[in-house]
């Protein structure tokens, strides 16, 4: 399989990134320093990437069982309030019909975030061959995943 950078020139390349900050109005202004928009654009990315993992990560069966099972031992109980059941039903319904949806995405999730570490890997090459920076080791985990109450920059 052929490598992006073999059917697609770097200069091509870099001019798609920079023009996807605009796209995806992750850049106040054009005149804004291309290595930081590439900066910008870079963090989405990331932050998209390990959204994409988790999910294809995680086992969607054994967390569906593990609530099935909260659920399922108030719904057996004698006492309770046949409203506040039948409320738990209808939201225990609609986790169901979320846990499907997500299970059924389960290929589309594992296409992306192939599609997503590419992009990673094509934004890191970018940023070193135009303007010799690691990008990826720039980036703090904080940028990417701020903490409560912290604001991000």
């Amino acid at each position: 399989m052929k490598e992006p950078q073999e059917f697609i020139p770097d200069e091509d390349l870099k001019r798609f990134f920079l023009t996807e900050t605009l796209f995806l109005n992750l850049s106040e202004k054009v005149e804004q320093q291309e290595y930081n928009r590439l900066r910008v654009l870079y963090k989405l990315h990331k932050n998209v990437h390990d959204l994409l993992f988790h999910l294809y990560q995680c086992n969607l069966n054994t967390h569906y069982l593990e609530v099935c099972e909260v659920f399922g031992f108030y719904f057996v109980e004698k006492e309770g309030e046949k409203k506040k059941k039948h409320h738990m039903s209808a939201r225990l319904y609609a986790y169901t019909r979320f846990i499907q949806q997500i299970m059924k995405s389960k290929s589309v999730i594992a296409d992306y975030l192939l599609y997503s570490a590419g992009q990673l890997d094509e934004l890191e090459r970018v940023a070193s061959i135009y303007y010799q920076k690691d990008i990826g080791k720039e980036i703090t985990r904080e940028e990417i995943f701020p903490r409560k109450g912290q604001v991000k920059k």
